[in-house]
């Protein structure tokens, strides 16, 4: 399937836009895949969580509960159990080192009593793991601040780069299989220019894969 590009900018002045062409932040979907599934159906819940694993660097939390939050409002009918009241009522099954790495590691889970009674009284249709994160990778320009007697001020100009890198795989509960996978890419340039008063222009990159992610969770559980 071929990339789906979504392109967002921060909001300034026309001015500054003018200036600084850069402030642009563009979302890519890619290897979007979908097995054959049905619509979540009513009462039916919806969770998403990060990758449990021992890499040095992980999922942040605040990434997937933005997710989370950005998918229940994208439809006030999607039932979405937040992160922390999920892993905390099914504590400890799904603690990083324990939570099963598999949709068939649910599956064998729920021969557990205590685990099958749990998941049943959420309703849970689909499980949603998220893997990635957003880190600065690139920085230029230069910046000089001073104060004196008669005042003080900053001037000069630097910019600096976030990348983005997120997968997520969804897991149909009732099915017993994974249901669909998509990697997202995105990118933005933030800048600081000094004009007397620092002023930032900043690149929303994680805001907006947050919300590409949770649209395109929505649009997968909804059977779209």
């Amino acid at each position: 399937m071929q990339s789906r590009p979504l392109i967002s900018c921060l909001h300034v002045a026309p001015a500054l836009v003018l200036v600084l062409t850069a402030c642009t932040t563009t979302t890519r979907i890619d290897n979007y895949q979908r097995s054959s599934m049905g619509a979540i159906e009513h009462g039916e819940a919806v969770v998403v969580l990060r990758e449990p694993h021992l890499a040095a660097r992980e999922t942040e939390n605040d990434f997937i509960d933005c997710v989370g939050k950005a998918l229940s409002r994208s439809d006030d009918a999607l039932r979405v159990i937040p992160r922390g009241e999920f892993v905390d009522g099914m504590y400890p099954y799904f603690e990083d080192g324990t939570a099963p790495v598999s949709v068939e590691g649910v599956s064998k889970l729920a021969e557990n009593p205590v685990a099958r009674e749990r998941m049943a009284g959420m309703n849970l249709r689909y499980l949603v793991w998220i893997d990635g994160f957003t880190a600065n990778v690139d920085g230029t320009g230069s910046m000089s601040c001073a104060i004196s007697p008669a005042g003080g001020g900053c001037l000069g100009w630097t910019a600096w780069t976030n990348e983005g890198a997120y997968t997520a795989e969804i897991w149909d509960l009732k099915l017993g299989i994974e249901a669909g996978s998509f990697e997202l890419d995105a990118r933005g340039t933030s800048h600081l220019i000094g004009l007397l008063v620092p002023i930032p222009l900043l690149a929303n990159v994680k805001g907006n894969a947050c919300s590409a992610v949770a649209h395109w969770i929505a649009f997968s559980v909804r059977g779209g």
